[in-house]
């Protein structure tokens, strides 16, 4: 009798496993940020995310070019809700490698971000951006423009 009951109770559990597992949402993981760099298109697909830091109350939003982390390019902004960013509370990073003369960033000739859907962490962050960036070592500037994103929202970061 006991041994009838705890396989009913297995059979049983193991159905409501399944009826859960199929019933869960699938999570879209993927994401990407495209852009033009001085009129040359890029589509940056590894590592597409974005989440919020409330140790700074910022949202940063982020791809790689391939898996070898470079080149990639970084937003950043204060907040998390739809609106627009600009060199005030916005930050567009750009990086060829991980040396600084191949380090770019918008600090002195600013930027724009403009955030279309900030959904809660699981969901999806989505916007466009423009902006120049400078070289943080050898001098020079870059032309970010006809920037969009769509990328996996992550938990936030305490």
């Amino acid at each position: 009798m006991i041994r009838k009951t705890l396989i009913q109770f297995i059979v049983g559990l193991t159905f409501c496993s399944m009826i859960l597992s199929c019933s869960k949402e699938k999570k879209d993981l993927s994401g990407y940020i495209s852009f033009k760099l001085d009129g040359i298109s890029k589509n940056y697909t590894t590592y597409a995310g974005g989440g919020y830091y409330n140790s700074d109350h910022s949202t940063q939003i982020s791809a790689d070019e391939t898996s070898s982390n470079y080149p990639s390019i970084s937003l950043k902004f204060k907040g998390n809700k739809t609106g627009t960013y600009s060199s005030t509370n916005a930050v567009l990073f750009y990086y060829e490698s991980s040396v600084l003369d191949g380090s770019y960033n918008n600090l002195d000739v600013g930027c724009t971000i403009t955030i279309s859907s900030y959904e809660s962490a699981g969901g999806r962050i989505k916007g466009t951006f423009s902006g120049n960036v400078t070289s943080m070592g050898k001098g020079g500037t870059k032309v970010i423009s006809a920037g969009s994103f769509d990328v996996y929202r992550l938990d936030d970061n305490k």
